[in-house]
């Protein structure tokens, strides 16, 4: 620093540079510890600098755990070490730990990093947010102030488990929701872990909870999940176990309304059906929608045009897999998604009825009469079964161009209906853009690929 910059930098208030510092700090975690980066950096400055940035709590309340080429002892201490001072240098500031290590248990490592967990345990109370990634046999000491309702400022968790031998005695751990208040996003993947709901009305916005091994959760518990998170914007989850249809009847009100929610993926194991909570949906803000059945024992299911015909239409992306559903069934429920712009569908069993509802006639003047006019992907899975005339037209009656260059200028089929580039998927082939060669092959009558 030079002339007048250094002596303008030199006047400012330590309150402002500590504004100014805090600005420095990176948000991706990869970069908290490395000397060139802030926070490290800032205090190689000067004197003054140094001792304004060691006073400044925000930008030591991240603690970066792991992230090393190999999971090896030294790194350890060295992340307990700096813990303990970037712990020591922040104050009473909510902590968010960023804990990442892929290594194998059965490589020796394991008492170190025990210790480094445990110092990340100790400062539970202290928790606002908490990313991690671990060897499924160090999850357990991260889930204990879970457990223990020791956790009163957490707003984020994020945990994947990387699984090593047997975790079949994660499932008998129970997280007790209510033991969060503040809490805003909980993402599990990996080691299974049971969520308590309890009977409290809950503030989180996120829960996103993958395929688990040994998993329990069922849909007794999704319906609870749904009434007693009123607030949620984001729901994933697989739900494994059936509930007896009477009990579901007893705790189902008439209508489950969750206004807010605007992505929904739920994947069932075989032979689990949720007619009884599709039935009953409400979602008027639902935006994406990926729904996901194995063996279901109906052979058509209209619970999804009901909830459809209860929401407001603004539906964006569809996807569902081995849902039982008649091509009769499907495009009532596309006739219900005027804002769809992705559709993908597996198991379902689609002819040229349904590219017939899907082609748009150019000499229709009433736009409210095409089904799904911004519809611009589309994924077609196995079992399909297409005539080449009837896959066309589709097709081509889903763009337009002045052009026929490489380099496409869209032009609206008519003035309020615009026409996007147009995407298919047809048994794993994809074409996209308006140049298609069309062949008879083995995708039912169809095989495409772009040329």
């Amino acid at each position: 620093m030079t002339g007048n910059m250094s002596t303008t930098i030199e006047t400012l208030s330590p309150e402002l540079l500590s504004e100014i510092f805090w600005h420095c700090v990176h948000d991706h975690p990869n970069v908290m510890h490395v000397p060139r980066r802030a926070p490290l950096m800032l205090g190689r400055i000067c004197s003054r600098w140094r001792a304004i940035s060691i006073s400044t709590p925000g930008l030591w309340s991240t603690i970066v755990i792991g992230r090393h080429p190999a999971s090896i002892s030294v790194n350890n201490r060295k992340d307990l070490d700096a813990a303990i001072v970037w712990v020591n240098r922040s104050g009473t500031r909510p902590l968010t730990f960023c804990i990442n290590e892929l290594g194998n248990p059965s490589e020796g490592y394991g008492s170190d990093l025990r210790q480094v967990l445990e110092f990340v345990v100790s400062q539970s109370r202290r928790w606002g947010k908490l990313l991690v990634t671990l060897p499924s046999q160090f999850m357990d000491m991260l889930l204990v102030p879970l457990m223990e309702g020791n956790t009163p400022n957490l707003e984020d968790i994020q945990s994947q488990s990387i699984l090593y031998g047997d975790i079949e005695g994660f499932g008998s751990w129970s997280f007790v929701l209510s033991s969060t208040p503040h809490l805003k996003r909980l993402k599990f993947f990996g080691a299974p872990i049971n969520i308590d709901f309890g009977e409290q009305i809950h503030r989180v916005q996120t829960i996103e909870i993958g395929s688990q091994p040994h998993g329990k959760f069922s849909l007794l518990d999704l319906l609870q999940c749904l009434l007693q998170c009123p607030s949620l914007i984001k729901l994933g989850h697989h739900i494994k176990k059936s509930s007896p249809a009477a009990t579901l009847q007893h705790a189902l009100p008439n209508v489950i309304a969750l206004t807010n929610l605007r992505y929904l993926t739920l994947t069932f194991s075989a032979t689990v059906d949720p007619y009884l909570v599709f039935d009953r949906l409400y979602l008027p803000s639902i935006t994406s929608l990926r729904l996901s059945m194995s063996q279901c024992t109906q052979t058509d299911w209209p619970y999804l045009a009901s909830m459809l015909k209860r929401s407001p239409s603004l539906l964006a992306v569809l996807h569902l897999q081995g849902v039982p559903m008649t091509e009769r069934t499907l495009i009532e429920c596309l006739s219900l998604t005027p804002k769809l712009e992705q559709l993908s569908l597996d198991g379902i069993n689609c002819s040229d009825i349904t590219l017939s509802a899907l082609t748009i006639d150019d000499n229709e003047n009433v736009n409210s009469a095409i089904l799904c006019p911004y519809l611009s992907n589309v994924d077609f899975g196995p079992p399909c079964l297409f005539s080449p005339h009837a896959f066309k037209a589709m097709v081509f009656s889903r763009w337009s161009s002045d052009q026929t260059s490489d380099d496409i200028t869209l032009t609206p089929g008519r003035p309020s209906l615009p026409r996007q580039w147009f995407e298919l998927v047809v048994m794993g082939r994809r074409i996209s853009g308006p140049r298609v060669r069309l062949d008879h092959g083995p995708c039912g009558n169809i095989a495409a690929g772009g040329v």
